[in-house]
């Protein structure tokens, strides 16, 4: 369950922060660096993982608290798209949250699930976890595109070759997958804590 929300938090929301930078109107170079110096960013401070994880007390209570963080970071996404304008440095200011908080769960997360299974599961137990994984990211990419189609009807009518009968508007759209995505993590806190 936490890795099909994960999953799903992935496809609809992180993969479109380059999307929704050029819907803004931000130009192909921000949306280029959208997608590269937050991740830089949050490379930088996972250093301070170890640390988290000593002062919350358990690597489980560090990655839930990420995952908080990162489900609540969508929120500032979903009202920029509704509002349909975002300064350029709040954009990366969440992108890179995002990317910190991510990558600051990680080390931890590998650490906990590592003790979690044991040694003559644990090759079987991944390697079944990892093919539902990439499905849901496929699945999840295929939801969120489809949702940003029905938000923009001339591409689609230009795609699709016929005309969807649905008018929603882009901002819109991207309302709906960051919101998805901030579910979907939140979602997976839930199985976080029951595991």
């Amino acid at each position: 369950g936490d890795g099909v929300t994960h999953a799903f938090m992935v496809g609809l929301g992180e993969t479109n922060f380059p999307l929704f930078a050029l819907a803004l109107g931000k130009g192909d170079a921000v949306a280029g660096l959208v997608a590269t110096v937050p991740q830089l960013v949050g490379a930088i401070l996972q250093l301070c993982a170890p640390w988290g994880v000593r002062k919350v007390g358990s690597p489980r209570r560090w990655i839930m608290c990420c995952a908080t963080i990162q489900g609540l970071g969508f929120v500032p996404m979903v009202a920029a798209a509704a509002m349909g304008a975002m300064p350029t440095w709040m954009l990366f200011a969440v992108a890179s949250l995002y990317w910190a908080v991510n990558l600051g769960a990680a080390p931890a997360w590998n650490t906990w699930v590592g003790a979690l299974f044991p040694r003559r599961i644990r090759v079987r137990y991944f390697g079944w976890r990892s093919r539902i994984y990439q499905v849901s990211i496929m699945g999840s990419l295929l939801v969120g595109g489809s949702i940003l189609l029905v938000g923009d009807p001339s591409r689609a009518k230009r795609l699709l070759g016929t005309d969807l009968g649905v008018e929603v508007g882009l901002m819109a759209a991207f309302a709906v997958l960051f919101a998805l995505a901030g579910a979907s993590r939140l979602w997976s806190i839930w199985f976080l804590k029951h595991q």
